[in-house]
């Protein structure tokens, strides 16, 4: 009874083991298609990646051409863009534009100067419609705020009846400075800001720059491309099928997100296998394993149901098994074509060296037949050197039982050397004929010329970045040198200036004081004289007596003033403290001095330039403000110092700041340059005037 299901069992556990090695061998080939699509995704995205810095590059080469004296004109514009080569070597460049910020020099276009355009069939429509776009102004200022390329959002118009949509990238252009014969400061975003003349800025078409990316071979893929993290169509820049705004998407195969950083802005790619990729899929393996399980498995059952029931039944068998034979010969026959279509060389040879099959590829390579190699040793058949090139690696994969890649340098059929690159691997069978090295050889000569061209490339752009570099250096070495030497030279005058105050000033005390204290005591004396003959005579002489001592009081004020305060025996607060009290007696103005913090100011430079400006404010708002208290309140720390002069007088006018400052602001703004502090003054009509200077500096200052 056990026996009549012998053969269904066997039948039943043949198939299963059909059935597991078939789905191994589809998930291998589902695989191996998986991992070229995400070869290809990174290779596209690297491609990209490389493209945008290379368009940067160029930008960045085109600022130079405002580096030096002499503004650019058209023509050198236009020669020095056309020298690139652009339109060939770098597609997806629309325009090269020079928008400039002096009114001047403004061309047709409104602040577009020069433009080079290389869709000759498209008119220069910028100014209207991506430059005064809100995106492109942002990009613009941010440009200005960091220092580095600014590139808008999404942009899109109307050409030939369809949308197109790209970016800008914009690039800032300094002045240059006559004075130190080279660019302007612009290491901060208000120097940036201050000496920028205009942008050198790049319009790219996102369709022209991912054909000059993708070629004509990526069109098994889709590819998107979005701006920021978000993935609709408000955000989309490109759709290789147009597939994104359906609203039931095909979905392919095989998926990647991937995020790219475009001069810190983000941009999302998303890749999805179409169709006419996942058609690439090896389905012939798995059906020819199905097929012979299948087969076998059949042929396993009928073998024990023949020997289950009668040697009759096994006659029948026989027969079976010679046709299942012929579909395993016809299956063979199947597996050599797919190698003989194959692009790549193949063969396999034996430890003894010689070659026992090898596909048409690999005869076409060397331009011989297979069966040269039936009775020879290849190095008769493609020559010794090639040869022995070719099983180079074939005692190391056999002794490591491991896959072992390595490059060769041949010459094939055409006479040429081709770079080869050479897969062996290992096969272990029970039999002698089926054990020896699997060879497979790829011509990658174009792509490696491709990379070392790329390579050079960047080599000879790091040559530039160092020259640039060490030229950057000797220029802000000078620069440094040129700043010490004013720094001295500012101090030596300061010094001459102070000294020729101090000289007027003691002149004023000890020649004009004493005439008028004297004056001041003669007029006392007729004063007593004339009051008993002449009391109005009397009273004339007490008031000349007054105006006497008033010039005397001002005379020493002033004097005082125009003496500079010893900073090493004195210090500042103690000269500010004298300071307020010579302007209480003089003006009768409450005026009140604070100090906090833990730092003695003792530096000539800052603490003279701290007393001037202080009386130069002071001396203003008890001339002009009408007020009834003053203030001066002075901080200094490890960090930073800090003064604030304050008034409740009637302010400053509204349009104070639209009108040429005087003398005085001048003075007081030049002499806290002078010191590297910056000096902010608030005002309002009826509310007082607040001027404040901040100095920071570090512990080396």
């Amino acid at each position: 009874m056990t026996l009549r299901y012998l053969p269904l069992l066997v039948l039943a556990g043949s198939l299963g083991l059909t059935y597991q090695s078939w789905d191994a061998v589809k998930r291998a080939s589902m695989f191996d298609l998986k991992s070229d699509f995400e070869y290809r995704s990174t290779d596209v995205i690297n491609r990209l990646a490389e493209r945008l810095l290379s368009y940067k590059q160029v930008l960045v080469g085109v600022q130079s051409l405002f580096s030096r004296p002499n503004f650019v004109a058209p023509g050198e514009f236009h020669a020095y863009v056309t020298s690139l080569n652009l339109e060939q070597g770098f597609p997806g460049i629309h325009s090269i534009l020079f928008v400039t910020n002096n009114p001047a020099q403004k061309g047709k276009f409104d602040k577009l100067l020069y433009a080079e355009q290389f869709q000759k069939n498209d008119p220069v429509q910028i100014a209207g419609s991506f430059l005064s776009d809100p995106k492109s102004l942002a990009a613009m200022e941010k440009s200005i705020a960091s220092g580095e390329v600014g590139v808008t959002d999404k942009i899109s118009r109307i050409a030939d009846g369809y949308e197109q949509t790209g970016f800008l990238m914009f690039v800032p252009v300094y002045k240059f400075d006559p004075a130190s014969n080279q660019i302007s400061k612009h290491n901060t975003p208000e120097s940036r800001r201050e000496n920028c003349i205009g942008f050198v800025a790049g319009t790219f078409i996102l369709d022209d720059l991912m054909s000059g990316v993708l070629g004509e071979n990526e069109t098994d893929i889709d590819i998107e491309i979005f701006y920021g993290k978000e993935s609709d169509n408000k955000s989309l820049l490109y759709d290789t099928d147009n597939s994104h705004a359906d609203k039931s998407p095909r979905h392919g195969w095989f998926q990647s997100v991937h995020h790219v950083d475009v001069q810190e802005y983000p941009w999302t790619l998303q890749t999805s296998s179409l169709p006419a990729f996942e058609s690439h899929l090896d389905k012939s393996k798995p059906l020819l394993v199905i097929e012979s399980g299948i087969g076998i498995s059949f042929l396993l059952a009928i073998l024990v149901w023949v020997l289950v029931r009668d040697r009759a039944r096994a006659l029948q068998a026989t027969a079976e098994i010679t046709e299942s034979k012929a579909r395993i010969t016809e299956s063979k026959t199947q597996l050599q074509a797919i190698l003989d279509n194959s692009p790549i060389g193949i063969w396999f040879s034996g430890f003894d060296g010689r070659y026992r099959f090898v596909n048409r590829a690999f005869c076409n390579a060397f331009g011989v037949q297979e069966r040269e190699f039936e009775t020879v040793h290849p190095f008769e058949v493609i020559g010794s050197e090639a040869s022995a090139k070719l099983a180079r690696s074939d005692v190391f994969c056999f002794k490591n039982n491991q896959p072992v890649i390595s490059r060769e340098t041949i010459q094939l059929s055409d006479g040429k050397p081709h770079l080869l690159e050479v897969t062996k691997i290992k096969l272990s069978g029970s039999g002698d004929s089926s054990q020896g090295i699997i060879g497979i050889m790829t011509d990658i000569t174009e792509a490696s010329a491709l990379q070392d061209a790329l390579q050079k490339s960047r080599d000879e752009m790091e040559i530039r970045v160092v020259e640039r570099t060490q030229d950057l250096l000797a220029t802000k070495s000078k620069l440094e040198q040129e700043m010490l030497a004013r720094k001295i030279l500012e101090r030596k005058v300061l010094e001459v200036s102070e000294e020729a105050q101090a000289q007027i000033g003691r002149e004023m005390h000890d020649d004009l004081g004493q005439l008028l204290t004297g004056a001041a005591y003669l007029a006392g004396s007729l004063a007593n004289r004339l009051s008993k003959t002449d009391q109005a005579a009397s009273e004339q002489a007490q008031v000349l007596k007054g105006i006497a001592q008033d010039a005397i009081k001002r005379s020493r004020y002033i004097s005082h003033s125009l003496i500079p305060f010893n900073v090493a025996n004195r210090g500042l607060r103690q000269g500010l403290e004298q300071f307020a009290e010579d302007v209480v007696i003089v003006s009768g103005i409450p005026c009140e001095v604070h100090f906090s913090g833990d730092v003695e100011i003792i530096d000539f430079m800052i603490a003279t330039n701290l007393y001037r400006i202080t009386q130069e404010a002071i001396n203003n708002a008890v001339k002009h403000s009408k007020a009834s208290h003053l203030s001066i309140d002075l901080y200094s720390d490890a960090k930073q110092i800090l003064l604030t002069i304050a008034d409740n007088g009637v302010g400053l006018p509204r349009d104070y700041e639209d009108e040429k400052k005087g003398f005085g602001m001048l003075n007081m703004h030049y002499r806290a340059q002078l010191i590297g502090a910056k000096l902010s003054i608030d005002s309002r009509e009826g509310g007082g005037t607040k001027i404040s200077l901040d100095l920071p500096f570090n512990e080396n200052s």
